[in-house]
């Protein structure tokens, strides 16, 4: 389980985050919600030790795999060749190197249509890349999986191939994701903390 404990961040002299306590139980799949600056990504941020919350503890989040907002892609190489990049031996599964591209491009067919193995993704659609990026994040090897924005671009059918690869490929990881969409979590059969003006989380 990754526990919450009392998370405060400010910047400057705007509090963000203001004594947060939250759980998230283990294989579970949780949407953090709230309007725009609320926090969410500020909290998930903290989470996964990529930024430090001025008081409070974080426990439980192991390793992190994250999918950021933004693509993070070289466009000029193939969305197989950006996911190489991020992995490692330990990702591998001793799988040799021909065998884990193999690998690679069946995860990246199930959620693109027609996928294009031989392009470079400088030439995907922002709803393309956004599945590029999520099938990088799920296939790293790691404790907790953090999805941030990760259905953003895609219409309702590619929401719903991209739902059901987090759901496959989650291994029985804690995922969280951060959405603005509360259909979402129903996709991801999931559940939600909502991320209120007020600072406080409630659970749904």
């Amino acid at each position: 389980m990754i526990k919450l404990e009392n998370i405060c961040k400010s910047y400057d002299e705007k509090t963000v985050l203001d004594n947060i306590m939250a759980e998230f139980p283990d294989d579970s799949i949780t949407c953090i919600m709230g309007e725009s600056g609320a926090g969410k990504t500020t909290l998930v941020r903290i989470i996964a030790g990529l930024e430090n919350a001025d008081r409070g503890t974080v426990s439980g989040a192991g390793a992190v795999s994250f999918d950021f907002q933004e693509d993070r892609l070289i466009n000029d190489i193939s969305a197989a060749d950006n996911i190489m990049l991020v992995l490692d031996k330990n990702d591998f599964s001793g799988h040799d190197k021909k065998t884990m591209r193999k690998i690679i491009n069946e995860n990246l067919a199930e959620v693109l249509k027609d996928y294009p193995s031989d392009k470079s993704t400088g030439t995907y659609s922002g709803g393309m890349k956004r599945r590029v990026c999520l099938v990088r994040a799920m296939m790293k090897k790691s404790d907790t999986v953090i999805l941030d924005e990760p259905f953003s671009g895609m219409d309702e059918e590619t929401k719903i191939l991209a739902a059901e690869y987090i759901k496959k490929h989650r291994d029985g990881r804690i995922c969280i994701v951060v959405t603005h969409e509360k259909s979402d979590s129903g996709l991801l059969d999931g559940g939600i903390y909502l991320l209120t003006t007020d600072k406080a989380v409630d659970t749904i």
